[in-house]
């Protein structure tokens, strides 16, 4: 029988401003050194001239490209590789170690893995607790099939370091499922993304999804003369002498 997985990566649209949310998260953040897990992720590698995060988002960008050569690309390399980091919680052997090379990770010592997941953990705080004027939220839910739900030890990590929802779902019943998710992911971008899923099959056993959800405030218009694009004219708005469309 053939099983499925699913991680969805989405990215909401922009908006106007709101405030920052998870008060614990931003306490952290605000009182400790949390903000050095972004200098761990994203540190520079002088053996490999560059960061292995950037590495992997340019890598993952001209892969993209290929298939797509004439189509603007736009992508989130964050959402990406949490997703992938919140899967080899629970990966061992081959499969964790093909995981962490393809993020650009090595030399994957059981310390190592450890100060991976840590750096994830502080990046994401840190991006939930935005300034005041922008909202950025991220977060992560996994919808585990019943009858196949996860070791203790991978769901006390992944809401550790990753902060997941849990919900046990029924994908024998695939549009109740696919109404379940839909739901969750709608309320979490402030229904930018009313349906992320159109059909889910009955041997589904995970849907692991990773959002954000982005409002801010536009600090400045770009004005330009009338020209045309392969899509239809974008030109002034004459309300605010910026670009339209």
């Amino acid at each position: 029988m053939k099983y499925h997985l699913y991680l969805c990566i989405f990215l909401a649209g922009l908006c106007v401003v709101t405030q920052c949310h998870r008060g614990k998260a931003c306490h952290e953040v605000n009182n400790t050194n949390l903000r050095d897990g972004t200098e761990n992720l994203l540190k520079h590698n002088c053996q490999k001239q560059g960061s292995t995060y950037t590495d992997f988002a340019f890598r993952f960008y001209k892969q993209a490209i290929s298939k797509e050569a004439d189509r603007n690309i736009f992508f989130s390399p964050i959402s990406i590789s949490t997703a992938f980091a919140m899967l080899a919680v629970g990966a061992k052997s081959t499969t964790l170690t093909q995981i962490f090379e393809g993020l650009g990770f090595d030399n994957l010592t059981e310390t190592r893995i450890h100060d991976i997941h840590e750096s994830f953990y502080k990046v994401l705080a840190v991006l939930n607790c935005s300034d005041v004027n922008i909202t950025l939220n991220t977060g992560n839910a996994l919808f585990p099939a019943i009858g196949y739900e996860p070791q203790e030890t991978f769901l006390q990590n992944v809401q550790q370091f990753y902060d997941a929802d849990f919900f046990s779902t029924d994908f024998h019943k695939p549009e109740e499922a696919k109404l379940q998710i839909n739901n969750y992911v709608k309320e979490k971008t402030q229904g930018k993304i009313p349906e992320l899923i159109a059909r889910l099959d009955a041997n589904t056993i995970l849907v692991l999804v990773n959002y954000i959800y982005f409002k801010g405030k536009i600090l400045y218009y770009i004005p330009v003369d009338d020209f045309e694009t392969k899509q239809g004219t974008v030109g002034k708005d004459p309300s605010c002498g910026g670009l339209s469309k």
